[in-house]
C-alpha cells in the first residue's frame, strides 16, 4: 500500500490507544451485527450474505415486483436524491446487493435504526407509486 496510509493509522492509534481501538472496532462490530439482525428480522429485506465484518449486504424485497435488481437500484437512487442515505451497492452472483458498510468508530444502533427507517419510508413510496402509476395505466 501506500506509505502514507500507514501514518494515518499510526495517528489514529496514538490518539485513541490500544484499549480506546479496541473499543472503536468492538463497537464497529456490535452495529454491524445489530444491522444484520435488523435485515433477517424484516420479512421485507433479505440479507444477500452473511456479514463477515462491518459490511451487510441485502436488499429490499417489494410486494409486487419481478425485477428486484431495477427495483433495488431506483431505492439507491431515489435515498441519494433524498439526501437522507447515501448507499452503495454491488453484486453477489446476479444479485443487487445494497451494501451498508459501518466504518465510524462513533456510529450508534439508533443511526442504524434512523438509516433502515429511510430505507422502508422511501422503498414504501417507491411502491405506492409504481402501484398508481399502474392503476393510471389501466
Amino acid at each position: 500500500g501506500r506509505h502514507v496510509d500507514a501514518v494515518k493509522l499510526w495517528f489514529a492509534w496514538k490518539y485513541f490507544g490500544k484499549e480506546g481501538y479496541s473499543k472503536r472496532i468492538g463497537n464497529l462490530i456490535d452495529v454491524a451485527k445489530y444491522a444484520e439482525r435488523i435485515v433477517n428480522s424484516n420479512s421485507q429485506l433479505q440479507l444477500l450474505a452473511p456479514r463477515q465484518s462491518f459490511t451487510v449486504c441485502f436488499r429490499y424485497v417489494p410486494a409486487d415486483e419481478s425485477d428486484l435488481n431495477a427495483f433495488n437500484l431506483s431505492l439507491r437512487e431515489a435515498l441519494r436524491k433524498s439526501g437522507k442515505v447515501v448507499l452503495n451497492y454491488g453484486y453477489i452472483g446476479k444479485a443487487v446487493a445494497l451494501r451498508l458498510v459501518i466504518t465510524n468508530g462513533e456510529m450508534q444502533k439508533s443511526d442504524v435504526d434512523l438509516f433502515f427507517l429511510n430505507i422502508m419510508d422511501v422503498a414504501s413510496s417507491l411502491e405506492r407509486n409504481k402501484v398508481l402509476a399502474n392503476v393510471e395505466e389501466d
